[in-house]
């Protein structure tokens, strides 16, 4: 398997279970005193994270570089000696480190509930970088429009025969 096609399959694990792979020092490092619950402002992540992640950009955080961010994601979040590299050992061991930490009961197995608690630690980090791409002004809350306005269109561009609806077929075509 050639090294590009590695480094895809290996990204799309990090999308798939993204923050669920992160070890606890690099997930504490997304909490910061700025908003109440410890999540940063915008404003700071943005200093931190540079314009690309700006609230408001028409593609997110995730756009056109989201690749190269999860990339990024993969080895802050599986490097464990940080030396720039990601081995197969690291992932290993960061997901069991992990499943030990939400095996609550210590019984080998994550029920159903102990892995919810993984997938909502897991999708934390998205769900931060969503808000902080709604809340246009950056002032900690998203109003109505900055809710809405990212849907505004979504009909009108898949509307294919400009009906004003979008059908099954129309979303086949698509």
């Amino acid at each position: 398997m050639q090294t590009p096609t590695k480094v895809m399959i290996a990204a799309s694990l990090a999308v798939l279970v993204s923050g669920a792979l992160v070890a606890q020092s690099s997930f504490a490092d997304w909490r910061g005193a700025s908003w109440p619950g410890g999540e940063e402002s915008p404003r700071a992540f943005q200093e931190r994270r540079g314009p690309g992640f700006a609230p408001g950009m028409p593609h997110g955080p995730h756009g056109h570089h989201g690749w190269q961010r999860e990339s990024e994601r993969l080895l802050e979040d599986f490097d464990s000696n940080k030396d720039g590299k990601l081995t197969q050992a690291e992932v290993d061991q960061t997901r069991q480190a992990r499943f030990v930490q939400f095996d609550t009961d210590k019984d080998g197995k994550l029920s159903l509930q102990e892995y919810q608690a993984l997938w909502l630690d897991a999708m934390r980090r998205h769900m931060v970088d969503r808000f902080q791409s709604l809340d246009d002004d950056g002032d900690a809350a998203i109003t109505i429009e900055e809710f809405v306005t990212p849907f505004s269109k979504v009909v009108n561009r898949l509307d294919r025969n400009n009906d004003g609806e979008i059908t099954r077929d129309e979303f086949r075509r698509r």
